[in-house]
């Protein structure tokens, strides 16, 4: 992982810093969305499942904005929604 987030930084470094970044639940986002957590880059998570992956899981916490396709899929995120907002 600090390997792939070490590769990260050095494309980041070369090319600038995103504005934001956005993860759709794969564990390849791991090293992208943690790295922008601990350099301070915004990011958002998209959940397309019913029952949510587990690297949207882990990456949940720091997320500015959580996304969901699901109603059913709220309930693995409780900790982490407020008022949800019906967006068609």
């Amino acid at each position: 992982m600090q390997l792939a987030e070490g590769a990260v930084g050095k494309v980041f470094a070369q090319q600038g810093l995103p504005d934001v970044a956005v993860g759709f639940g794969a564990y390849v986002e791991m090293a992208l969305l943690r790295w922008c957590a601990s350099h301070g880059v915004p990011y958002v998570l998209h959940e397309q499942n019913s029952v949510p992956g587990l690297a949207n899981k882990l990456c949940a916490k720091r997320a500015c904005r959580l996304c969901l396709s699901f109603p059913a899929a709220k309930k693995a995120f409780a900790n982490y929604t407020g008022p949800t907002t019906k967006v068609v």
